[in-house]
């Protein structure tokens, strides 16, 4: 048994005890497989799985230190606590169901929020996970208005992983008569009350101000746990390093061309994860898009692209460098090869610790954009960002997270840590275990969301002869934006229209949805097209901009929502920007026009369509069986395995395989639609 010191949100075992080797290795370490490059031959390259060792602790010369969500996860018997070293000072308010049910001004809690925001006071730690649509963001603002009444002092702090996110809950929590401050706009410092923020600012100011989170005694995450910084891939998209690393279906990426200045996807040659000791350095630089001050982590040789410089270690990039930089709406337009992001400062990230580091080498142009930013291959991002600003926050005595799906389901009842994933051990560490977990099934049966039906479309993809299917981008172009598939898609969101329902379609790529627009048009259907940092576009016939033989108005994104909203459009194409954070009110239908296996974006996607403010009877998702495509139809299936599982979809609602030619009729007999 040892002893362990507890100060609220850090936990010190102290290292000269009999029993610290053993229990840090029984506890705190993970062996999990990794994708590790095997051997290169002609096109394909291959990859193995590979056990590595993945630490919970950082440490320094006298202490092993651990997050305190992870204590609760191992058994009593191998402890005890000698000294807590801060008791809590926080009022638990009133528990009462009553007095919590009207705890919002605008509405009643129901039953299951009134649980979870009881949960949330007594336990004060944990994770609460209810399907998207079903209020998360009501208990929030439920749970830190309770504590605001009691505590008129304390400082809560909602952290969110995306600027609409926090937009959103910022809303909520000032409709409920809370006066919120919003971090970094325009002041940076953590204010009595209420805060909200991006974590990635939080990180950044807590850099260069080390004790800026330490008063807060409240921290509650919005949707949890990134895995280091994002990734451009060539279909538009973006995805964690941690998820290329552990993932043997991406083998490409988006990489950048100096000699033509063009955008090439490249296939990515080796792929490694392994831990590393030494600081990371912290890049500043403003956005010129956003005119904000935005930041990547890098290690301190990690070679950066510098106009008139060529490239440059971080440590040795100046104020003032112009730094390549990738924003979305200007990607394939002339005017991406002048546009820089001016370098603001540079230093290293406070202290010395071991973080898990990534590593690609991709062909050709050795580059891809990680965090916007155009770096060289084959050298290390940071990971665990949530992870690490846990540790920034050591003070807090509520630490609650709130996801859709946070935790798989399989490991959401283990009680203890050495039976759980390290990812899921990074969230429990973070929050503390999962205090409430509720499957769509109990909010459908009820009626608080949408009862959806699923149609799976019976489409053949066709691929040229000895195709390689592991070459990403080449798959995207010639199975999901192929034009027998674009066409279906165009002719799902058409019958919506005609039946005065309003339809989602969700895109990897920027082309795919002006192509897909190019057919709506052709069959006579008015629709918008919104991409995110403020670009949209809706069909008119004297608009200023033609695309694809369609004339254009350029609208605000958001306003392009609102004509959705209003019914001035029936059909909306969208970027991966509303994910998760963008409220889409009043959809019947979403059609996954891209790709993917099961993860929680697909889920985010899902949820946009299974709000109850919608026209017609049921919540419609459309997606693609894509025969003839090993790879596209192995992601279907385990799409179709996340609707029935994750979803909770009976099955008599899943209409698998379906021919195009039964969509109408049968959408007709399920509405009870007249001929």
């Amino acid at each position: 048994m040892v002893s362990l010191f507890i100060k609220k949100n850090i936990v010190y075992l102290p290292k000269n005890q009999s029993g610290t080797k053993e229990f840090t290795e029984t506890f705190l370490v993970k062996y999990e497989d990794v994708l590790v490059p095997d051997y290169y031959s002609g096109k394909k390259k291959k990859f193995r799985y590979e056990k590595q060792r993945r630490e919970l602790y950082t440490q320094n010369n006298d202490f092993i230190i651990f997050a305190r969500g992870l204590v609760e996860m191992i058994p009593c018997s191998e402890y005890n606590v000698i000294n807590d070293l801060d008791k809590d000072i926080i009022i638990t308010p009133e528990l009462d169901r009553e007095t919590i049910k009207h705890t919002l001004s605008s509405f009643d809690l129901r039953e299951d929020q009134v649980t979870a925001v009881q949960k949330g006071l007594i336990a004060k730690r944990g994770v609460i996970q209810l399907p998207t649509a079903t209020g998360k963001s009501a208990i929030i603002t439920s749970i830190v208005k309770r504590l605001n009444e009691y505590n008129p002092n304390l400082k809560s702090l909602v952290i969110a992983p995306t600027l609409s996110t926090v937009e959103n809950i910022t809303k909520t929590l000032q409709a409920n008569g809370l006066e919120v401050s919003t971090f970094g706009h325009p002041d940076k410092e953590i204010k009595r009350g209420v805060n909200t923020s991006l974590v990635q600012s939080l990180i950044s100011q807590s850099e260069k101000d080390p004790d800026l989170l330490k008063g807060v005694g409240a921290v509650f995450y919005d949707e949890c746990l990134p895995k280091g910084a994002m990734i451009l891939l060539p279909d538009g998209s973006k995805v964690s390093i941690g998820e290329i690393c552990d993932s043997d279906e991406i083998n490409e990426v988006m990489s950048y061309n100096l000699e033509t200045r063009t955008y090439e996807p490249k296939r990515i040659l080796n792929k490694f994860k392994n831990q590393f000791n030494e600081k990371f350095w912290r890049v500043y630089y403003k956005n010129p898009a956003t005119n904000k001050e935005e930041a990547i982590t890098l290690t301190y040789n990690h070679k950066v692209y510098v106009k008139d410089k060529d490239y440059v270690r971080a440590c040795d990039l100046k104020n003032g460098d112009k730094l390549k930089i990738d924003i979305d709406n200007l990607r394939f337009s002339e005017i991406a090869k002048y546009v820089y992001a001016e370098v603001l400062s540079v230093r290293p990230n406070v202290g010395k610790k071991a973080y898990y580091r990534y590593n690609i080498e991709v062909e050709d142009n050795h580059n891809y954009f990680a965090d916007n930013i155009l770096v060289s291959n084959c050298h290390h991002l940071k990971c665990d960002t949530w992870s690490h600003l846990n540790e920034l926050i050591p003070n807090a005595e509520y630490s609650l997270g709130f996801s859709a799906l946070s935790i798989d389901k399989k490991e959401i009842f283990n009680t203890d840590i050495r039976q759980m994933s390290y990812d899921a051990s990074l969230i429990v560490g973070c929050s503390g275990r999962v205090l409430m977990h509720m499957d769509p099934a109990y909010y459908i049966e009820r009626g608080i969301i949408a009862l959806p039906i699923v149609m799976r479309l019976n489409n053949s993809i066709a691929l040229p002869k000895d195709f390689e299917e592991s070459q990403w981008a080449s798959l995207v172009k010639v199975g999901v934006m192929s034009t027998p598939r674009t066409k279906l898609i165009a002719f799902l969101a058409s019958v919506m229209s005609k039946y005065n329902r309003k339809a989602l379609i969700l895109v990897q790529e920027k082309d795919h949805a002006f192509t897909i627009g190019k057919f709506l048009n052709l069959i006579g259907c008015k629709f918008g097209i919104s991409f995110g940092a403020g670009r949209g576009y809706v069909t008119d016939d004297d608009g200023e901009t033609e695309i694809n033989e369609v004339r254009y108005k350029y609208k605000e994104s958001l306003s392009v929502l609102d004509d959705l909203s209003n019914g001035d459009i029936d059909i909306l194409i969208a970027s991966n920007h509303l994910d998760e954070g963008v409220d889409v009110p009043n959809l019947d239908a979403v059609i996954l026009a891209g790709s993917g296996k099961k993860d929680r974006r697909i889920i985010q996607r899902c949820g946009r369509v299974l709000r109850k403010t919608k026209n017609g009877k049921y919540a419609y998702i459309f997606d693609f069986a894509d025969n003839g495509s090993r790879v596209l139809n192995k992601q279907s299936k385990q799409r179709l395995k996340m609707y029935r599982g994750d979803i909770g979809v009976p099955e008599s609602n899943i209409f698998d395989n379906i021919d195009f030619t039964n969509v109408e009729d049968t959408f007709r007999k399920l509405e009870g639609i007249n001929e």
